[in-house]
C-alpha cells in the first residue's frame, strides 16, 4: 500500500521471477594433515593423482616443494615454530591449508 500524503492510496504489487544460476559449494579438505599442530613432522594423506605440493613460512618463503603421486607423504618442517601454509594444486584440486608448528 502506498500513499502520496494527500489521501491518495494505491494498492500495487510487484512480482519478479528469479532464477538460480549457480550455487556455492562447500569447501572440503581433500588432503589431510596430521598431526596438526605438530612438533616437526607431518604426514599428508589423500594425495591422489599428480599434485604439486608447496609449503611456505609466514614470510612467504618456500620451505618445501614436491610432486606427490598417489601416496602418503611424510614431511620434516624447518626448526622454526610458526604457521606454515600448504598449497596443493593438480588433478582438479587447488587447496590451501595451515600447518601449526610448536
Amino acid at each position: 500500500m502506498f500513499s502520496n500524503g494527500i489521501d491518495c492510496i494505491d494498492h500495487e504489487a510487484i512480482t519478479e521471477e528469479c532464477k538460480l544460476v549457480g550455487s556455492e559449494e562447500v569447501a572440503v579438505d581433500i588432503i589431510s594433515i596430521y598431526p596438526n599442530p605438530t612438533q616437526g613432522n607431518v604426514t599428508l594423506a589423500g594425495v591422489h593423482g599428480i599434485v604439486d605440493l608447496r609449503i611456505h613460512n609466514s614470510l612467504g618463503q618456500l620451505v618445501f616443494k614436491q610432486i606427490g603421486i598417489n601416496k602418503q607423504i611424510d614431511i620434516q618442517l624447518p626448526q622454526a615454530s610458526g604457521i606454515y601454509s600448504l598449497t596443493a594444486k593438480g588433478d582438479g584440486i587447488h587447496e590451501v591449508q595451515r600447518i601449526i608448528k610448536h
